[in-house]
């Protein structure tokens, strides 16, 4: 009998409405039954509100949890009463508690968004992974270590999507002497800033954009020449992205990433500063990727011409196009036996 397939998710409040974020997963799987759990999870993440509502929020997470209890009791109730369901918390780590212990002959998938060592000393995590049948994970290094935790589940490697459609070349836009740096998690301000203050005393002309959370903007108070954008649409960003010689990313670690992926897909040069490299989505034939010296990036982004990059554009459609991760993450939900 064909497997009913279950999106259990939500979009982080810095993706609502925008083309970042793993739900749009929604969008290219056939589900058959969604449930959104965005208001609960807003509740419980909320950051801004009143007195009332934070004593309200206390109180549902100190009998409840910090999960989505609501959103998982509706799971509950679905596996009791349905056969051959099978469930996808698309942010596994963010909602998943309870459902193996109700799961009859229904699967649960998870994907997990944060790398292996959020999980290495967290044992709950580690009991539940071997409960679950399927495990997808946002890079492929980490993938022996979870089999180690799983036993028999599946774990597999199923990279982010990006909307190809959306984030594509513009030749009607001229690439300026411009360095664009992009996003919030996990970035290094404070080697950005220093980055930055180099480049600018090698070439004042050169031209920098930075487009980040308004709280980000503090790193960058002594750089008054940088231009800081927040809260800026899909629209401009696109543009930004087919204006700038080059997208630099300082990265504390990363595994998937929206910056990488939108940049890449509009044809631009990526350089990423990191000392912990990941190559589940690009090598270094298609990407530039250096340890954290400041004197070596400053002098990178100073020569780096103002070119475009269309086989990377190509790579992008053939791998991470929305489409394809949609289709790969349905055959495997489909396919479990």
């Amino acid at each position: 009998m064909k497997r009913k397939l279950v999106y259990i998710g939500f979009a982080f409040e810095h993706h609502l409405g925008t083309q970042a974020g793993y739900h749009h997963i929604r969008e290219h799987v056939r589900y058959d039954y969604i449930i959104d759990c965005q208001k609960e999870y807003s509740f419980v993440e909320g950051k801004h509100s009143s007195l009332l509502v934070k004593i309200c929020r206390k109180i549902y997470c100190t009998i409840l949890g910090r999960k989505v209890p609501f959103a998982l009791l509706k799971c509950i109730w679905l596996s009791l009463f349905q056969r051959n369901l099978v469930f996808h918390f698309i942010y596994g780590e963010n909602t998943y508690k309870w459902l193996h212990y109700f799961k009859r002959n229904n699967k649960i998938v998870c994907t997990f968004h944060q790398p292996a060592d959020y999980f290495r000393e967290n044992t709950y995590w580690q009991n539940v992974f071997p409960k679950l049948d399927a495990i997808i994970l946002m890079s492929k290094g980490d993938i022996q270590e979870f089999r180690k935790w799983s036993d028999k589940t599946k774990v597999v490697f199923i990279p982010h999507g990006i909307n190809t459609d959306f984030y594509k070349p513009d030749d009607t836009i001229r690439r300026e002497n411009r360095v664009l740096m992009v996003g919030s998690w996990l970035r290094d301000f404070q080697f950005a800033n220093a980055v930055f203050l180099k480049l600018r005393n090698m070439n004042p002309d050169i031209l920098i954009t930075v487009v980040s959370s308004a709280e980000n903007k503090k790193y960058f108070e002594n750089l008054s020449e940088i231009e800081f954008l927040s809260g800026i649409s899909d629209n401009e960003l696109r543009k930004m992205y087919c204006r700038s010689k080059c997208l630099f990313l300082p990265l504390v670690s990363y595994t998937a990433n929206n910056a990488m992926l939108e940049g890449a897909s509009v044809g631009c040069n990526i350089v990423v500063a990191t000392n912990h490299v990941d190559d589940s989505y690009f090598d270094n034939n298609q990407i530039n990727v250096y340890p954290l010296d400041i004197d070596n990036f400053a002098d990178i982004l100073y020569r780096m011409e103002t070119t475009g990059n269309s086989e990377i554009r190509q790579y992008v459609l053939a791998n991470f196009s929305w489409f394809k991760i949609g289709r790969d993450t349905q055959l495997l939900m489909t396919s479990l036996e």
